[in-house]
């Protein structure tokens, strides 16, 4: 009989300790009997979902997770993005995942999200459908700050870098933007990296008097008034999750990346209202949601952010808040007719750091048979546990060839 399977990432779950808080990590610090009820009926161990990765992305470390190869089968995070969003893609566009952000008057780069901003849609309106040298810049908004741009025309390449200083260690604020520069110096990438640097100081001409630019700086909000560009890619098909695994699997989420990563292994993907990717989404709506589909599916790939931004943001309050709040409602899943619960992260996001870092994170799998020693969900906890440490891309053969 196939498996029946939640496989829940808590995005930037784990952390590491605060002084603040006794020397414990947020996870530590939350008060969850849900959780730890599982830990203890269940068998803990520690992920690491990218080895050797000190800053590990999200896109990169759900692909190890899933078992599929960075090097050929990852098509950057601007595709999957766009796949979130369901853009019509032809696999022949360069896309680029970017971000809203804010320079000063100096032009240094003082805020990579732009206050995050919550509505990008009358700022999109106005940049949209750009053309430089035969080549169409089409932008569409993505959750709060983030947006998806797609290239087409003749003569271009992803094979270029971005121009985003902080987007790698020492992750640099109040410096200018950086060049886009070429990957290798072929025709196509000299050719791209030129006319995206065109883009972007046109990009930022219209921003800077754009209205709602106008109201923010009026209310003291960070304008939005540059992008940065990260992660360009060209789309294309991988075998699909199901021919991998041999289960049929589907995907709840509410961030468009997530829901991209779903659809670019071919898993069918629902929406559920009210479910966005931030501290407000419908937890219960997603939980409900996700019980349901097991009487359709073997896999159910269930994800929720919101862990992250707290953590990106250094709010350990906040972060508390709602690792209590997923707890709350953790119930829904315990409750549905589920194989095997497995509950991690893809990667550590500590407060302190305001950043991803490649620490391991708790891993649990709940069985209703399997059980160790182990008596809370947490990273401590974690270490002792029977599952030991795990690569990211050994965590689906430990489940689904048991």
């Amino acid at each position: 009989m196939k498996p029946k399977i939640i496989f829940f990432i808590i995005d930037g779950l784990s952390g590491r300790p605060i002084p603040a808080l006794g020397n414990k990590t947020c996870l530590e610090a939350a008060k969850n009997p849900h959780f730890d009820f599982l830990a203890f009926g269940g068998q803990s161990g520690l992920l690491i979902p990218l080895p050797g990765e000190e800053h590990p992305s999200s896109e990169t470390a759900h692909f190890a997770i899933f078992g599929y190869d960075l090097k050929d089968e990852f098509p950057g995070r601007g595709p999957l993005e766009a796949l979130g969003l369901n853009i019509p893609l032809e696999g022949n566009e360069i896309i680029f995942r970017a971000n809203f952000a804010t320079l000063d008057r100096n032009g240094n780069l003082k805020d990579v999200r732009a206050g995050r901003i919550k509505d990008t849609n009358a700022l999109c309106q106005a940049i949209d459908n750009i053309e430089i040298e035969g080549v169409i810049f089409k932008i569409y908004p993505s959750l709060e700050h983030r947006a998806v741009v797609v290239l087409r025309g003749e003569g271009i390449t992803d094979q270029v870098w971005g121009n985003d200083p902080h987007k790698l260690p020492p992750f640099k604020i109040g410096v200018p933007l950086l060049p886009f520069k070429p990957k290798k110096e072929t025709k196509e990438a000299i050719f791209t990296a030129n006319i995206l640097e065109k883009y972007i100081h046109k990009v930022q001409e219209i921003l800077k008097n754009h209205p709602l630019n106008l109201e923010r700086e009026k209310n003291s909000q960070e304008p939005a008034n540059t992008l940065l560009l990260r992660e360009g890619g060209k789309f294309f098909k991988v075998t699909s999750f199901e021919e991998r695994w041999q289960v049929k699997a589907c995907c709840v989420a509410g961030a468009p990346l997530y829901k991209g990563i779903g659809r670019f292994l071919g898993m069918d993907v629902f929406e559920v209202k009210g479910a966005d990717g931030t501290p407000q989404t419908d937890l219960a709506g997603k939980f409900q949601k996700a019980s349901k589909l097991l009487k359709f599916y073997d896999f159910v790939f269930l994800h929720v952010k919101a862990c992250d931004l707290f953590g990106e943001d250094g709010n350990c309050e906040g972060k508390i808040q709602f690792i209590e709040k997923i707890d709350n409602f953790l119930p829904i899943l315990m409750e549905s007719d589920f194989t095997k619960l497995i509950i991690t992260a893809d990667h550590s996001t500590p407060c302190i750091l305001k950043a991803h870092s490649g620490d391991p994170v708790p891993c649990l799998i709940y069985d209703r048979e399997n059980q160790d020693e182990t008596k809370r969900f947490t990273e401590k906890e974690a270490l002792f546990g029977g599952l030991g440490k795990l690569q990211g891309s050994e965590l689906l053969k430990l489940i689904l060839e048991k």
